[in-house]
């Protein structure tokens, strides 16, 4: 009986260390962690072009692709890398925010949609539009572009 009782014992932590063995091996895919997910232009002139970029790593094993990036208005303008970003490197997507039409605040976001299983991240750019004074208004060529980052 104290055999058996042994055995059974030895059997169940040999389960148990194939079983976490195996969940070590799984692979968990790709994943996406930004570093910012929300940036504040503070105050900018009416006309400025507010950039920023935002920076995302891969902390999954197989690699991310960034498969569609959508703005929620026209007025915020996407770019990105269409390489896929391996396990650990860093990526990079850059927002620019047209102020032209706007006064006061605001709060744009930007979904995007990866190879990463039943999610779609979201990151956003606010700020408050300030009117331009009156000495640059109409001119396209005094219309300054602001860069972040």
């Amino acid at each position: 009986m104290m055999i058996m009782r042994k055995t059974f014992t030895l059997s169940i932590f040999s389960l148990g260390l194939v079983l976490v063995m195996m969940s070590m091996r799984t692979s968990t895919g790709p994943n996406i962690k930004w570093k910012d997910e929300l940036h504040d232009f503070a105050k900018i002139k009416q006309g400025v072009i507010g950039e920023f970029t935002f920076e995302y790593t891969n902390t999954g094993d197989e690699a991310l692709e960034i498969r569609e990036v959508r703005p929620a208005c026209g007025c915020t303008t996407p770019t990105w890398s269409r390489e896929p970003i391996a396990p650990g490197q860093t990526g990079y997507l850059k927002v620019k925010f047209n102020s032209s039409n706007y006064l006061g605040p605001f709060y744009r976001t930007i979904a995007i949609v990866t190879n990463v299983p039943n999610e779609v991240y979201t990151i956003a750019v606010r700020g408050e539009v300030e009117k331009l004074p009156s000495s640059l208004e109409g001119d396209p060529n005094k219309s300054p572009v602001l860069k972040s980052r």
